[in-house]
């Protein structure tokens, strides 16, 4: 195996089967994975491993006590059909990345995750967490990013295979959930978070059960050839979901998805909404280039929703979808919206937007399907 990382950044790496991991499937080796971290910051998992750990919680001045505020580490794999991390059964996760919510700057920096399959259980809350509950400053956003990456299996109730809680700059390229409950979601429904800059490259988030995005809060989102599909055999969600919380420091808001895909097997393929607009605040400033927009079988859901939101640009969405209605629904009380040259496949009617939108005139349309 061959590793090519900045030592500047991570000092030399561990192979964790020098530090008594074995790697096969079955012995927990969390202690062996500690000793690694703490030993030299990077950890290289070998071809034909799987290490299996109880939740590996990386907090300053804590579980792993090594580690210092604000330090840089990584874990780099073989690839992910060889290189595995799995979680124990009975735990909450796998890997949790947490800052100490009273210390400022004490979210981990330049943290890299790559070429690494990641599994969960059923009894999960995510597989991947990063970010924990509390804010504190910035204690607990995380800098850093993921690639070449496979994350399974969390398929509890409202599990979600990766949880960015709490992130400043962070980068997904070639990031791929599937078989959750829900894929990824950034922030959440319940407690503050605090999320900045985020750049998703060539990612997939596919859901078994719920939706298959979730974005609850944060700012400066770029999503680039993004698939996210809710699709399963009890699959009820939504493909993306863009929801402003109650509470949350900063609402959804400059959000670009380029080239992207949504699909529901059951629901319509993206909603944006809000929990309480106009008192919470709504979506914002969130544009779609190109994209498909492929719903499920439910006659009451649209191929894409705007319940809540203000200044959203649609161009050359592409509608498709084998039930009516297959079009765009934009509600009461959204301004400022714009779907340009929307192209519609398949059954159902032409672009709609609703039968009461009070801001008619600054809803602009045109439509060549």
């Amino acid at each position: 195996n061959v590793y090519l990382l900045r030592p500047s950044l991570y000092g030399m790496i561990a192979d964790v089967k020098e530090y008594g991991a074995k790697c096969d499937g079955t012995t927990n080796d969390t202690r062996a994975v500690v000793a690694a971290i703490n030993a030299h910051r990077l950890l290289a998992v070998p071809r034909n491993s799987n290490c299996v750990v109880s939740p590996i919680i990386l907090k300053s001045g804590a579980t792993i006590g090594g580690l210092e505020q604000g330090e840089a580490w990584g874990m780099v794999g073989a690839g992910v059909d060889s290189s595995e991390i799995t979680g124990l059964t009975g735990s909450t996760g796998v890997l949790i990345m947490a800052g100490d919510a009273t210390v400022a700057s004490s979210g981990h920096r330049r943290f890299r995750f790559e070429n690494l399959k990641v599994s969960g259980h059923s009894g999960y809350t995510a597989c991947v967490q990063i970010g924990n509950a509390g804010l504190g400053g910035d204690g607990t956003l995380v800098i850093g990013a993921m690639r070449n990456v496979e994350i399974q299996g969390c398929t509890g109730a409202d599990a979600v295979g990766l949880f960015i809680r709490n992130s400043l700059s962070f980068t997904l390229d070639n990031v791929y959930t599937y078989n959750n409950t829900n894929g990824m979601r950034w922030g959440t429904a319940a407690g503050l978070g605090a999320i900045t800059t985020q750049v998703i490259i060539n990612s997939q988030s596919r859901s078994n059960s719920t939706d298959g995005m979730q974005l609850y809060t944060g700012t400066g989102f770029t999503f680039i050839d993004y698939l996210s599909e809710s699709n399963g055999t009890g699959a009820v969600g939504y493909g993306c979901r863009l929801n402003a919380i109650t509470g949350q420091p900063t609402l959804p808001s400059n959000i670009t998805f380029i080239r992207s895909h949504f699909e529901s097997n059951r629901l319509g393929s993206c909603i944006l909404t809000s929990d309480n607009a106009p008192a919470v605040g709504a979506p914002a400033n969130v544009t779609f280039y190109g994209g498909v927009f492929n719903k499920g079988t439910n006659a009451d859901e649209a191929s894409m929703t705007i319940a809540d939101g203000a200044d959203i640009t649609m161009w050359h969405p592409h509608l498709i979808g084998d039930e009516t209605p297959v079009k765009v629904l934009v509600t009461v009380g959204v301004t400022r919206v714009g779907i340009w040259y929307p192209y519609r496949a398949g059954i159902g009617e032409p672009p709609s937007y609703g039968d009461a939108v009070t801001q008619i005139d600054q809803i602009y349309t045109t439509d060549r399907a």
